[in-house]
């Protein structure tokens, strides 16, 4: 869990954006999710650092589908599916961002098809590797997975996924102004301008960060 911390640097001054890696692990470092999980023993510290680790392997190996950084990540992805299921889309949208690395930086369309054909049998060595210790409860996980994590998409589902990406904590669980819950709705309603000061800023950089 706390190698996660240089990881983000990492991949950050990987990036090009040496300061900004600085900053964002220093973040890393006091934000509420990362000091409740990376603490935890279970999978999670294990997800916290193998995201950043996999995203670098993603980078180094996009131009040519390098094998010894494919098969980092081909690992990393196992290791990652089995720590926690929950990182599916993760795993998902980290292959679909690497095949299109490849697609874009391979110059020939011969290297490209080697390139492709690269990053599949990476996948298929991870999955090769996974189903044997996941099968067996692949049945639990399907009953399991309808009753807990469901995306009822209203509006206040979005301000509880909004608060928790912001602060680690809920918009409102119970809807209430005193509320016995650790919550971000009561803060809020007592301090509107400070949480204003807080809030707007953020979604601000949040937004420039994405076009950047």
């Amino acid at each position: 869990g706390a190698l996660s911390i240089p990881a983000l640097a990492l991949l950050i001054a990987r990036l090009e954006f040496a300061w900004a890696g600085v900053i964002a692990a220093a973040l890393l470092a006091l934000n509420p999710w990362h000091l409740k999980l990376a603490t935890e023993a279970r999978g999670y510290p294990f997800v916290l650092l193998s995201i950043p680790l996999m995203s670098l392997c993603m980078v180094q190996a996009a131009p040519y589908a390098n094998w010894r950084w494919l098969a980092a990540f081909a690992a990393l992805e196992c290791g990652l599916l089995y720590a926690w299921p929950g990182t599916l889309l993760t795993v998902l949208v980290a292959n679909t961002a690497l095949l299109a690395l490849i697609l874009r930086s391979t110059p020939s369309r011969e290297s490209r098809g080697k390139a492709v054909s690269r990053w599949l049998a990476a996948n298929a060595f991870a999955g090769l590797a996974l189903l044997p210790l996941m099968a067996p409860w692949i049945p639990q996980v399907i009953q399991y997975m309808p009753t807990t994590v469901g995306l009822p998409l209203f509006k206040g589902w979005f301000k509880n996924a909004g608060s928790l990406l912001l602060t680690g904590s809920l918009w409102s669980k119970t809807g209430l102004l005193d509320s016995p819950y650790l919550e971000l709705l009561p803060w809020a309603a007592r301090h509107l301008f400070e949480f204003c000061c807080f809030a707007i800023p953020a979604v601000l950089f949040i937004c420039i960060g994405t076009v950047r």
